[in-house]
C-alpha cells in the first residue's frame, strides 16, 4: 500500500566565501602560468557573479573532503527534522565527484555522519542524479520499506577544477627526478621546472569550458509518511533518459587508456563539454520534459505556483519559457526562481539548495504548486518533480 511521501526538512551548504568573477581565475589558478581565453565568454554567457569552493583560497587548503562536505549538510538537515542521527533509515547520496572510486560514496558519508547503521545508496551521475536518489528514496519510504530517509546531493568539482589539477604534480616531478637520476643525467632544477613548463598544452574550449562553470556545495533533504510545518508533500516524479537517442555531451574519462598516466597526460580525465550539441538539445529537451511530466501527473501547468530549474545558465530560462509557451504550456518568467547568479553552478545539489531559498525566503508558501525540472546534459537525461506545499 502506498503511502504518502512528504519533504520534512531541507538543508543546503555553500563552503567558503563566495568568489567573485574578477578573482576567480587567481582562486583556481592559472593553467601553466596562462590566462584562460574562455573564462570571460563563458561567464558572460552563464551570467554566473559568485561561487563557492571547498578550499581556502588564500592557503589552497581543503576545508572538506566531499564526504565530509555532504555530511555536515546531512546532519543539519537530520536535525530541522527532528531526528536524531541513529533514527535515519536510509541514507541516498548523489554526486557527480565522488573522493574515491571505491568504496562507494554513500558509505562515506554514513562514516563521516557517524550513523552505526542504516540502509545506503549511491547514485552516480551528473545534476539529475539528485533527483534519481530522491526518487528511490520516496519509493522506499512511500512502500514502506524504510520509515524514512535522508538524500544528500553534494559536489565538490574544484578538485578536478584547480590548476593543480591539470598540472605535473610533486609524485611525478619525484618520479622523473628519479628516472634521470638512473640514467646519470644531471638537470639543475631550474631548467627541469621549465622544460616542464614548455610541455603544458593550452586547455581545448570543451575542457576550460567547465572551469568558469562548475562549483561546490550540498543540498539535503528528509523524506517522511507525516507532514509537518513548512513540509512540501510529493505528487509526481518524472525521470527520463534520451541516452539511445542523442550523444554524449558532457564527458569525462570517455577514452580510457590502459595505462593511467597516458590518460592523464592526454587529458582524458578532464570535464569536457560538447557547446554545440549542449546549445542545439538542452532547450528542447526541457521542454519536452515539463510536457510529459505535466501529463503523466494529469496536472495543468496553470496550478504551479513556483519554477525551480536547474539550468546552468540564465541565458537558457528566458528561451525556455518562450519555447514552453509555444508548446502550449504557460508558466511565465515571473514564477521562476533561481540562485545560479549568486551560488552557482553546483551540479547535483543546485535543486536542493534552490529549494531551500525559495522555501526560507517565502517564494514557496503554503498552498504553493512546486515544479522542480533538472535537464542534464551528460546524455540528456531530465527529471521533473511536483510539490506542494503543506
Amino acid at each position: 500500500m502506498s503511502r504518502p511521501v512528504y519533504i520534512q526538512s531541507i538543508a543546503a551548504l555553500l563552503p567558503g566565501r563566495p568568489i567573485t568573477n574578477g578573482e576567480i581565475e587567481e582562486v583556481l589558478g592559472r593553467v601553466g602560468g596562462q590566462r584562460s581565453r574562455a573564462r570571460a565568454i563563458v561567464l558572460r554567457r552563464n551570467g554566473i557573479r559568485s561561487r563557492h569552493y571547498c578550499f581556502d583560497p588564500e592557503t589552497r587548503a581543503w576545508n572538506h573532503t566531499g564526504a565530509s562536505l555532504a555530511a555536515a549538510c546531512g546532519r543539519e538537515a537530520v536535525a530541522r527534522a527532528g531526528l536524531a542521527l541513529e533514527e535515519v533509515a536510509f541514507l541516498c547520496c548523489a554526486t557527480t565527484t565522488p573522493d574515491q572510486v571505491l568504496p562507494p560514496h554513500a558509505a562515506m558519508v554514513q562514516g563521516e555522519l557517524g550513523i552505526p547503521r542504516c540502509a545506503i545508496g549511491t547514485v552516480h551521475g551528473v545534476c539529475s542524479s539528485s533527483a534519481g536518489a530522491f526518487d528511490w528514496a520516496a519509493l522506499a519510504v512511500a512502500t514502506g520499506r524504510h520509515p524514512n530517509a535522508l538524500v544528500i546531493a553534494s559536489e565538490r568539482a574544484s578538485q578536478g577544477l584547480r590548476r593543480e589539477h591539470y598540472e605535473y604534480g610533486p609524485r611525478f616531478r619525484s618520479f622523473l627526478r628519479e628516472l634521470l637520476a638512473d640514467l646519470g643525467a644531471e638537470v639543475e632544477e631550474a631548467e627541469l621546472e621549465a622544460a616542464l613548463g614548455r610541455r603544458y598544452r593550452p586547455l581545448e574550449f570543451d575542457e576550460d569550458f567547465l572551469r568558469w562553470m562548475l562549483s561546490d556545495g550540498a543540498g539535503a533533504v528528509v523524506l517522511g509518511s507525516e507532514p509537518r510545518p513548512g513540509a512540501l508533500e510529493l505528487l509526481h516524479v518524472e525521470m527520463e533518459s534520451r541516452a539511445g537517442e542523442l550523444p554524449p555531451c558532457m564527458t569525462g574519462g570517455i577514452e580510457w587508456s590502459d595505462c593511467v598516466v597516458d590518460a592523464a597526460i592526454s587529458g582524458v580525465l578532464n570535464l569536457r563539454q560538447d557547446i554545440e550539441l549542449l546549445n542545439r538539445h538542452i532547450v528542447p529537451v526541457t521542454v519536452e520534459a515539463v510536457a510529459r511530466c505535466f501529463d503523466r501527473a494529469g496536472l495543468d501547468p496553470a496550478s504551479v505556483d513556483v519554477v525551480i530549474p536547474h539550468l546552468s545558465s540564465v541565458y537558457f530560462i528566458d528561451e525556455t519559457v518562450e519555447r514552453l509557451a509555444e508548446a502550449g504550456l504557460e508558466l511565465p518568467r515571473e514564477r521562476w526562481f533561481t540562485n545560479l547568479t549568486r551560488v552557482g553552478n553546483v551540479g547535483t545539489a543546485s535543486i536542493w539548495i534552490a529549494l531551500e531559498e525559495a522555501v526560507r525566503t517565502g517564494v514557496v508558501r503554503p498552498g504553493h504548486t512546486v515544479l522542480l525540472v533538472i535537464p542534464e546534459s551528460s546524455r540528456f537525461n531530465t527529471a521533473s518533480i511536483l510539490l506542494r506545499a503543506v
